[in-house]
């Protein structure tokens, strides 16, 4: 069989991006060869197309849509699974071609924003979609208010839901809280299929850190750097430990635009320079890296986030978690068993349940032992590929 892969991004970008090459590279042993097109649009610039081999800027619908349509024929491909695409009339084009399979890696289906989040209140958005969108993109700066762009993501999301949707084979959701908001605008259920991410550093783990008292103990933060990712309410908690604990660190992986919001509000609180170390982006082993020698991982994720591969790369390297309960969080966090979930935007209760873990040597050994545990069990490759080639063979 073979499966082509189209995302709006070929280069590393974000979870989905490494989710799509770490396909490419473990599909051949189930018995699938798998490719991969980036193919994006932009209103004024054109199409970009790029694959292992081919990459070229510019290019009109039909140039774009003709070498697709080769690369189809002449790889002889019996599936095409879409990913982050949101043109209209690329998914009109793959429907057309073959048999198509669709990956809710956000809530790009449903949601014009692509992340079902009211910025301007920090706030999660409950309201299924609706005209009301093209509203509260003004007033709460959940997507972009620029004409062009606000109509276009608007009228996308009304394809997938009303055109699209029906026609796929099988839509997947990578944790129940996405199949319940696709639900929510009129997907049908019975084509969605939860099947939850997987991570494949548990053969890359050959030391794991344990708990001890004298050690200086780094708390890891890694994502953008986005109001919606929570940097700044985990610096307020930190804040609270740091008055109590001189051995503790804060770890910040990642860059982005808030990043001087956050220089600022580490100045407002006046805590030391030497307490919060921002890295900048890491690659992948890096992170994993620098998630091996902390003592937990914080998700402090205010947004409502599909899943947080990353919670499941610190589980798997036996790393307690404390996050907001948002989203998908808990497919992977499990309260009291592996680390904390905690309501959103509760910065004492935070702080607190960090210092429980900084305090107790019991408790951070159980939860530790149960993040590998759980890893192990639930979100090593076969599971997710076994569960996805299944899918591949029903659809053709």
């Amino acid at each position: 069989m073979n499966v082509l892969h189209l995302n709006d991004n070929y280069q590393i970008k974000g979870g989905t991006e490494v989710y799509i090459h770490q396909l490419q590279q473990l599909l051949p042993e189930f018995g699938v060869n798998s490719f991969f097109i980036g193919v994006s649009f932009i209103i004024g610039q054109g199409f970009t197309i790029e694959t292992i081999n081919y990459s070229k800027k510019g290019l009109q619908e039909k140039e774009a849509f003709d070498f697709i349509i080769s690369f189809v024929n002449e790889n002889k491909i019996d599936l095409l699974h879409l990913h982050g695409i949101s043109d209209p009339n690329l998914v009109k084009l793959c429907l057309i071609l073959r048999p198509v399979i669709r990956s809710m890696h956000e809530p790009r289906l449903f949601c014009p924003g692509n992340q079902k989040f009211w910025l301007k209140s920090e706030n999660i958005c409950t309201k299924p979609f609706g005209k009301h969108c093209l509203v509260h993109a003004f007033t709460q700066r959940c997507a972009s208010i620029r004409p062009n762009n606000l109509i276009n993501n608007y009228s996308n999301v009304k394809f997938e839901i009303d055109v699209a949707a029906p026609q796929y084979k099988f839509i997947l959701a990578m944790s129940e809280y996405v199949k319940s908001e696709a639900i929510c605008v009129g997907i049908s259920s019975d084509n969605i299929v939860v099947n939850p991410y997987f991570t494949t550093i548990h053969n890359d783990i050959d030391f794991v850190d344990e708990f001890v008292p004298d050690k200086v103990k780094h708390i890891v933060f890694a994502g953008r750097l986005h109001a919606s990712k929570g940097a700044h309410l985990l610096i307020k908690a930190m804040q609270r430990i740091f008055l109590d604990y001189e051995d503790v660190v804060l770890d910040i992986i990642g860059d982005g635009d808030f990043k001087n919001e956050l220089l600022s509000l580490i100045k407002q609180l006046e805590i030391p320079s030497d307490k919060i170390i921002f890295h900048g982006w890491l690659n992948h082993h890096q992170t994993i890296e620098h998630i091996k020698n902390s003592f937990l991982l914080a998700f402090p994720s205010i947004y409502p986030e599909a899943f947080g591969i990353v919670g499941i790369e610190a589980m798997m390297c036996s790393k307690p978690i404390v996050a907001f309960d948002v989203g998908g969080v808990s497919t992977w966090l499990k309260d009291k068993i592996n680390g904390f979930l905690v309501e959103n935007k509760n910065v004492d209760i935070f702080a607190e349940k960090i210092k429980i873990l900084l305090n107790n040597e019991n408790i951070y050994s159980q939860f530790s032992n149960k993040s590998r545990e759980l890893a192990l069990k639930n979100f090593l490759p076969e599971i997710h590929i076994d569960k996805l080639v299944t899918l591949y063979r029903k659809c053709v």
